[in-house]
């Protein structure tokens, strides 16, 4: 993952710290004579020439554009908070301490270069060097004013990431990457990401400190979960989106009356009319049903989500009244159905009235779709004549194939939710037993000391 890596080049540069201490003393030592050999000389020479300030004035500033230019992928504006990172940075490490750490390193390990001690030992303590880091990080930057910055180019990035891969979702939304920013902004405010990672820094911090054994972070998302089911609301209930919100109800159409049905087939040719529940009777329902009242039935399936997830609920349980709509839905199948029919119709071969009558006449009778029509059809004789004298009725089949197995009055529930979302539920938790995340929490697993 992306912040994965750009969470390691950070991390560099604070190792980068560590190591120029260790550096500094290798190249001053390979340099000692028998003129100069006493430690004292190049922490003097090292304190003249300003070298732990020259860190923070110019090396780190250089580190920091260096690793903005050299990679694309860091989600936020180093350049544009420069100067607080480096007022940071200079709490979390003093020149003060550098100064220290390289004065007890040449100290310590130039006489054993000078054959003066058979060992040395060099110790660096960093406990208190982590309390501090804690302290800036969580002062400074996150509660700081800089924390606005790094929080809104964090959003952003979120938002292009999520808005570039739209394609992968299992269903086609018309997002735009403004919405899905003010979407995270709803959903996870600065003010509450802000005390979830100083949660987190508090928790982990014994660990790195050596003071405890493993640490363990929760994150707590009951107070999210009417926002985000405010956002999502505002988000898919648009107008752009009523096809596609629509289309969530796919699945438990064709879990109704299955994903293709067959009314009609030519005897020999193989020509029929079939209508498939995603790629017709589903956008011929759209037609039939308003944008308002799929907008109310999706604002009260998110709802009674929300509240499911909040335990507020035991379960998911929202009535739906269909029986007004499902009329209006079964005559848009059936004009969809009729001109299917007619365009077979018109490109049915032509042939006598007498030979067409023959043809009717030995055709099995209709019983059960799908229904088999002739091969050819009477020179002169119209669409409706050919309806009327194979006693074809569009809008019985209808009725019968659609109309008959929606019911009218739908609950939708639990099950309608993880069969219309696919794998947008794969989500365990021992808290609800049953597939999504409940009682207010979700932790990492506990991180132990090896």
């Amino acid at each position: 993952m992306r912040w994965l890596l750009w969470l390691r080049r950070t991390t560099a540069v604070f190792l980068a710290f560590i190591f120029l201490i260790l550096f500094t003393v290798v190249l001053l030592t390979t340099q000692v004579s028998n003129t100069v050999t006493s430690a004292g000389f190049y922490n003097r020479q090292l304190e003249q020439a300003d070298m732990y300030n020259f860190i923070y004035d110019e090396l780190l500033p250089a580190a920091l554009d260096d690793l903005q230019d050299d990679s694309e992928d860091i989600p936020v504006d180093l350049q544009a908070i420069e100067d607080d990172l480096i007022a940071a940075a200079r709490k979390m490490l003093p020149p003060e301490w550098l100064q220290e750490q390289v004065e007890s390193a040449t100290d310590t390990i130039i006489p054993y270069l000078l054959s003066d001690t058979d060992e040395f030992t060099y110790t660096v303590e960093l406990k208190e060097r982590v309390e501090a880091i804690a302290d800036v990080v969580k002062e400074d930057l996150l509660k700081g004013d800089v924390s606005q910055d790094i929080y809104d180019d964090l959003v952003s990035y979120a938002a292009e990431e999520g808005h570039e891969n739209l394609d992968k979702l299992p269903y086609t939304l018309a997002l735009s990457k403004e919405q899905i920013e003010d979407a995270l902004k709803t959903v996870i405010s600065r003010d509450w990401l802000i005390s979830q990672l100083v949660a987190a820094i508090d928790s982990a911090l014994p660990y790195f400190t050596r003071d405890a054994d493993s640490f363990t972070i929760t994150v707590y998302f009951e107070d999210r979960v009417d926002p985000l089911a405010e956002a999502l609301i505002d988000l898919l209930g648009t107008e752009e989106n009523y096809d596609d919100l629509l289309t969530l109800a796919t699945p438990l159409i064709e879990d109704e009356i299955g994903s293709t049905i067959e009314l009609y087939r030519v005897h020999n040719s193989g020509k029929k009319v079939a209508l498939s529940t995603k790629d017709d009777i589903v956008p011929a329902m759209k037609d039939a049903l308003s944008y308002t009242w799929v907008q109310e039935q999706f604002a009260e399936i998110v709802n009674a989500v929300a509240a499911y997830v909040k335990g507020e609920a035991d379960d998911i349980e929202v009535p739906i009244d269909l029986t007004d709509k499902k009329e209006n839905a079964v005559d848009a199948v059936a004009t969809l159905a009729d001109d299917r029919l007619e365009a077979l119709f018109l490109g049915l071969p032509q042939c006598s009235l007498a030979e067409f009558n023959i043809e009717v006449a030995s055709l099995p009778p209709f019983t059960q779709p799908p229904y088999t029509l002739p091969d050819r059809r009477a020179s002169g004789m119209s669409y409706d004549e050919f309806k009327q004298t194979l006693g074809i009725h569009i809008d019985e089949v209808a009725e019968e194939e659609v109309g008959d197995k929606l019911p009218d009055h739908w609950v939708y529930t639990y099950d309608d939710l993880t069969l219309s979302l696919g794998r947008w539920t794969m989500i365990s938790s021992t808290t609800s037993g049953n597939g999504l995340t409940r009682a207010g929490h979700t932790a990492t697993p506990t991180c132990s000391r090896i």
